[in-house]
């Protein structure tokens, strides 16, 4: 009894990551339709209007204070019929002065 106790483990061990992996859509299926600018400190200034191209978001405020912050709402449309979970992960930022959150 107890050996096949122990190849059931085994075997639930190796083949249940086989059979329980959930689809997660392709980043290429995410189209971002716009962003706007909803809130920000009284010392900020937004040079240029925030715009998308391909894909990519753009940017252009000058802060000039510790603690200023622009906010901004995105929308993004998954084309696809599968899942996808945006987070930190999914930007593609590398700053040592600007501190990014999703909510």
């Amino acid at each position: 009894m107890k050996r096949i106790t122990s190849y059931l483990f085994v075997f639930l061990l190796v083949c249940i990551p086989f059979l329980v992996q959930a689809k997660e859509c392709n980043s290429n299926n995410i189209e971002i339709k716009s962003i706007q600018l909803i809130e920000k400190s009284n010392t900020v200034n937004e040079l240029s209007p925030s715009s998308i191209q391909n894909n990519k978001i753009n940017v252009d405020v000058k802060m000039y204070h510790i603690g200023d912050f622009a906010e901004y709402k995105i929308k993004v449309k998954n084309t696809s019929n599968e899942n996808f979970y945006f987070d930190e992960n999914n930007l593609e930022l590398d700053s040592n002065y600007i501190q990014y959150e999703i909510y």
